[in-house]
């Protein structure tokens, strides 16, 4: 039994620094000759949250928007004696740093120029070199197991790990695994080394594909806050709710009849084993609404989700030793060894004298009964020549797979400067151990 609980709070802040999962916005405003504009007034909106951050920009004509929710934005720059000059359809990423440059045009306050801004395809702001994977690619490509984090084999300078679960989903820069960092909402998210320190660190907690906004892979350059890793940053944030109600409903069926034999169930006759899986869930997110009560539309909003995940299958084929039937009954006259009656050893001449049994057959007297009974248990060879004396079982032991997991997460506009998000995410999973031989080992 597996069972992971995180729970996640944050503070975003113009003032205080931290490592979350948002955005940055920083530009500059000129009138048409390029020269700036101090003190021009700046309005950055979300569009799905309709929340609104404000500044000024300083003496060079420079602002900075910080610790922006990842989406759409729009921005409106107001300067007395100048037209007000709105852009709209800025997409901004997690961890990106977009620059804009705002001209204002001569004109009547009461006049407005509103241009649809193109998110730049090169992030100038920051050294760091990565990719972000975003929510259309994460909902709409296949994914073996429902694993967002594996599509960070799209990012650049990543390759599979050979060998490893798809929770170790890519090695980055030449290193490996456990030199990554994976955060999550922008709290640390790898588990700890196992084996007394010797063995790979993982992810912690994998969150629903439904639930991930997005996520950035950065393989080099990146900034000290990030000083931890050796590997690369992945750096994923969990979706949350907006001014619209928004649900989702899914299962996903798998099962073998498309699906070829195992090479060794093929050698050994075994036929091609079951294998059902079925994932389902949902999600739902929106603002929080009680009605007469309160309305937190433009401030209050949650996001909850929950996926299930149910595995019928067989273990990965074994080859083991199982004693040969005819050595159970005592009857070892195909062995090259001689085999000797131990009651009938006996002295001569300061010398043991020991006595062949005749056929190499043990008689039933001399098997102990529990020694029977044990060996009784253990199934019957089915691999291999007849007689084989080792390597002569294949194993397929039934074997279920049961996960469940859900998160919740509240955002809330404490101030036009601070946003407060809590987050709690639990993760149940049971694999049962059918053991070596179908229960027996």
């Amino acid at each position: 039994m597996i069972r992971r609980i995180v729970v996640c709070f944050a503070l975003l802040s113009i003032s205080v620094s931290a490592q979350v999962a948002t955005g940055t916005i920083v530009g500059v405003v000129e009138d048409p000759s390029g020269a700036v504009l101090p003190g021009a007034q700046v309005t950055v909106t979300h569009q799905a949250t309709q929340e609104v951050r404000k500044t000024v920009a300083n003496e060079r004509g420079e602002f900075t928007v910080p610790y922006l929710r990842i989406g759409e934005h729009s921005l409106m720059a107001e300067m007395k004696g100048f037209n007000s000059r709105a852009l709209t359809g800025i997409v901004l990423r997690v961890d990106q740093t977009i620059t804009l440059t705002v001209r204002l045009e001569v004109g009547a306050v009461s006049e407005a120029v509103q241009v649809t801004a193109a998110t730049p395809l090169v992030d100038s702001a920051t050294s760091s070199l990565g990719q972000v994977i975003e929510n259309k690619k994460i909902v709409e490509m296949p994914l073996n197991g429902r694993n967002a984090f594996a599509l960070g084999l799209l990012a650049g300078f990543t390759a599979p790990v050979t060998g490893m679960s798809t929770n170790l989903p890519f090695v980055a820069g030449g290193g490996r695994f456990q030199n990554n960092d994976v955060m999550l909402d922008g709290v640390d998210n790898n588990t700890s080394s196992n084996n007394g320190g010797v063995g790979a660190n993982g992810i912690a907690y994998t969150p629903s594909v439904d639930a991930v906004e997005e996520f950035k892979v950065k393989t080099n350059n990146y900034s000290a806050e990030f000083g931890r890793a050796a590997g690369a940053i992945i750096s994923a944030t969990t979706k949350s709710g907006g001014n619209d109600l928004h649900m989702s409903a899914w299962e996903f069926l798998r099962n073998e009849k498309l699906d070829a034999n195992n090479f060794f169930s093929n050698a050994g006759g075994v036929p091609r084993q079951p294998f059902k899986q079925n994932q389902f869930g949902f999600t739902a997110g929106g603002p929080v609404f009680i009605p007469k009560l309160y309305d937190g539309r433009n401030r209050t909003f949650f996001f909850t989700d929950f996926e299930g995940t149910r595995r019928r299958t067989s273990a990965s084929s074994n080859i083991l030793d199982v004693p040969p039937m005819d050595f159970r009954a005592g009857d070892f006259s195909r062995y090259a060894a001689p085999i000797f009656d131990y009651k009938a050893r006996r002295l001569s001449g300061g010398a043991v004298i020991s006595t062949p049994l005749p056929g190499k057959v043990l008689p039933k007297s001399y098997i102990n009964s529990a020694s029977a009974a044990t060996t009784g248990l253990i199934p019957e060879p089915n691999f291999g020549p007849p007689g084989a004396q080792a390597r002569n079982y294949l194993r397929n032991a039934p074997q279920k797979y049961d996960n469940n997991q859900y998160d919740v997460r509240g955002d809330h506009r404490l101030t036009e400067a601070n946003t407060l998000f809590a987050r709690i995410s639990v993760a149940d999973a049971a694999t049962p151990n059918p053991g070596n031989f179908d229960g027996f080992i």
